[in-house]
């Protein structure tokens, strides 16, 4: 797998090689104009990667310390108010 560089004049002549070997090579194109890179061309396979990265749901583990932790929050804020009413009285 190769990233290659391709500068944003040159992307309308070349989109069907580029994305040849995006789709078949396995390479990586990024778009560059003046320096800076604008876009990527990136093979599907690793799109849907990403795309499930974003859109990841919490592990059932990550539930369970979530929750944990909010229990916890909620006992210490139960403790201090317990302690802020019996020094009011």
């Amino acid at each position: 797998m190769a990233e290659i560089c391709v500068q944003a004049s040159d992307v309308r002549q070349l989109f069907s090689q580029c994305l040849n070997r995006v789709a078949f090579g396995s390479d990586r194109i990024v778009v560059v104009r003046h320096k800076r890179e604008l876009a990527a061309l990136i093979p599907f396979a690793q799109f849907e990667a990403l795309r499930r990265l974003e859109l990841k749901e919490p592990e059932p583990e990550e539930q369970l310390y979530q929750r944990a932790i909010e229990r916890y929050r909620a006992e210490v804020h139960r403790i201090h108010a317990e302690k802020a009413d019996a020094g009011a009285g």
